[in-house]
């Protein structure tokens, strides 16, 4: 009878501990505007943050933090209903469909293709002549335009054209003829664009026009245009499209796997029952919530940040003003000229052409001083460089590696420019300074939300459930 007593408490023991630890693996951790959130939810936000993280471990105090957040959004999107589009109810209704989620963890794997496609591209675009920052206008013409269309289309640009030759404001202009190229970000800051991905006729004039101005009409088969040159430059650095690559690797290996469940299944009643069931046969449906939740935090930054603060040039610059120090290079960056000449008279008359000029018109000056007819006798190269990027700035700059490297047909090799440790203006950082200022204001978003909703935290299950 003892031993029978015995086995019982000892049976007992073992299920209300089992009891206990189902309580705790699923317990509330914290509640969000009145929705609970459970361990599990936050022990799967905690993995995925570490897998993906690339220096370091986050701390507890930062994954907090960070989950905290991501709850506070998702609360604002389930208010706005967020969750009732087709878009967030469906999310594996189509691979092809798929946004730019970056749902997978950044292993080695990723980072290295990921640095292999921006050294292709960077290849590409700077032996094209690099980028051009550009603010384009459009008088679209029909297919099938008639004599008289075309002659409005024209006398309306070229009317345009005048006015902002004469100092218009150009937004007006902007808002409404706008080119198709990007046309959300077609308005203040203009377009970041490369050789290869206009037309051939905008390609020939965004390559010739000289830069600050708004140049004279062309046509091409789309219509008129209008066009200004801001900048000039070489691909951006692999740290400003580092994201969007891994996003995009991410994006593609998913749709991979995707397309795999889609062959994997039967057909069952048509295209979304079809990957559902693959779905819910190869992923949790755990992971499929994560990914929905994802899905709607995404959404609602786009109507809540994105789209009310876009950012314009004055708050842009105002900004980097602020912020100069978060924008110190790692390493120091040289900008000016790289001239290769045929004779060292014309390295001498070239040099001659530059005195007084900007940095930015320093190529245009010496090409239209040297290569005036068919004959080129100088080849120059302008915009930022890095160490080892050409091997004349490497020599002449930074004082490393040697200078045999000049095309046969040019010998004689000048560099000329500045070298920095910072961006001197806040155009030479764009990319950095629109994410951060998009950050800035994402960060003012969620004060308001956590003044808006209430947050309680069981602080010791979320430590107790992470260990």
């Amino acid at each position: 009878m003892l031993i029978d007593k015995s086995i019982t408490l000892f049976v007992a023991m073992l299920l209300s501990g089992s009891m206990a630890f189902g309580q705790s693996a699923d317990a509330v951790v914290m509640t969000v505007n009145g929705q609970p959130v459970r361990a599990t939810t936050w022990q799967r936000y905690c993995q995925k943050q570490r897998q993906q993280a690339q220096l370091g471990q986050p701390s507890l105090k930062t994954l907090r933090q960070r989950f905290v957040d991501f709850q506070l959004m998702l609360a604002a999107a389930r208010e706005a209903r967020l969750d009732t589009l087709s878009t967030i109810r469906q999310p594996m209704a189509s691979a092809d469909e798929l946004p730019c989620v970056g749902t997978q963890p950044v292993d080695a794997s990723i980072e290295t293709e990921a640095l292999q496609l921006y050294q292709r591209r960077k290849q590409r675009v700077d032996a094209a002549g690099g980028m051009t920052l550009v603010q384009a206008l459009l008088v679209k013409l029909p297919q099938q335009a008639s004599k008289r269309e075309e002659q409005q289309a024209k006398l309306l640009a070229d009317s345009i054209a005048t006015a902002l030759k004469q100092g218009a404001d150009a937004a007006p202009f902007l808002a409404r003829y706008a080119d198709d190229i990007d046309a959300t970000e077609h308005q203040e800051q203009g377009v970041w664009l490369y050789p290869g991905e206009t037309l051939p006729e905008f390609e020939v004039q965004m390559q010739q026009q000289p830069l600050g101005t708004w140049g004279d009409v062309f046509v091409s088969p789309a219509g008129y245009h209008i066009l200004k040159v801001i900048a000039r430059q070489p691909y951006f650095a692999y740290e400003e499209v580092r994201n969007g690559l891994l996003k995009l690797i991410s994006q593609r290996r998913l749709r991979q796997q995707l397309r795999a469940m889609q062959q994997e299944s039967k057909p069952t009643s048509g295209k979304d029952s079809t990957v559902c069931v693959a779905a819910s046969k190869l992923i949790p449906a755990a992971t499929l919530q994560d990914f929905r939740n994802e899905l709607m935090v995404l959404a609602v930054l786009q109507r809540e940040v994105w789209q009310k603060h876009p950012g314009t040039t004055a708050e842009w610059e105002r900004f980097f003003a602020q912020n100069k120090k978060r924008y110190r290079w790692t390493s120091p960056r040289f900008q000016g000229v790289v001239c290769y000449a045929a004779t060292a008279k014309d390295l001498a008359q070239a040099k001659k052409s530059i005195r007084k000029q900007p940095v930015t018109k320093w190529k245009q000056c010496i090409e239209a001083a040297l290569n005036t007819d068919s004959t080129k006798r100088v080849q120059v190269i302008d915009g930022w460089f890095m160490q080892d990027e050409n091997a004349a700035v490497d020599y002449a700059i930074f004082k490393r590696g040697n200078d045999d490297k000049a095309p046969a047909s040019y010998p004689f090799v000048g560099v000329w420019g500045k070298k920095f440790k910072a961006p001197p203006s806040f155009l030479d950082a764009l990319m950095w300074v629109k994410a951060d200022y998009q950050e800035q204001q994402q960060q003012a978003w969620l004060t308001h939300l956590r003044q808006k909703y209430a947050v309680e935290v069981n602080d010791a299950l979320l430590e107790e459930t992470i260990k």
